[in-house]
């Protein structure tokens, strides 16, 4: 997917916009700069282009990704279709999804989390160590929540 393919699919818009919402009332800061000149679709763009790494999944109990920017799919190996039938979950090698699980839990019960760190693995078994990760949860307008995100702009390639 590339921007232009984003910004008119408006589901993708749409979610685009709840992440950053979220963002913004959870943490309470920003998470790209925004004004109040930007359009929904501007927004969603300038996070797809994002240079930190953006995912986030559905509330489902083994939650499905349903949004990566570039710089995700990038580090991660998957394309944005393959993302969207991606588990959440299988971003993690077996022996770290319970620690990762408790991750999830300890941002649900807090609203957000800004210190995780963890080893997570690409697409084709590259592992690399994430460092001061924020997560967060994410809510539609009427503050249901409907997932969860995650941003991060550090990261260490694991040796083989």
């Amino acid at each position: 997917m590339n921007i232009q393919q984003l910004t008119s699919d408006e589901a993708a818009v749409q979610l685009a916009n709840r992440i950053l919402d979220s963002y913004r009332r959870v943490v309470g800061q920003p998470l790209i700069d925004q004004n109040d000149s930007l359009s929904c679709k501007q927004s969603a763009g300038l996070l797809y282009e994002l240079p930190a790494v953006v995912l986030s999944h559905d509330g489902a109990s083994d939650p499905t990704f349903t949004f990566a920017n570039l710089a995700a799919q990038r580090l991660f190996e998957y394309s944005w279709d393959e993302f969207l039938t991606l588990r959440s979950r299988q971003s993690a090698e077996p022996d770290q999804r319970s620690s990762r699980a408790e991750m999830l839990a300890r941002a649900a019960q807090a609203g957000y989390i800004s210190d995780y760190r963890g080893v997570r693995i690409s697409a084709s078994g590259r592992r690399f160590e994430i460092k001061d990760a924020i997560i967060w949860n994410v809510s539609d307008k009427a503050g249901n929540a409907v997932g969860q995100a995650a941003v991060f702009d550090q990261w260490n390639m694991l040796p083989e």
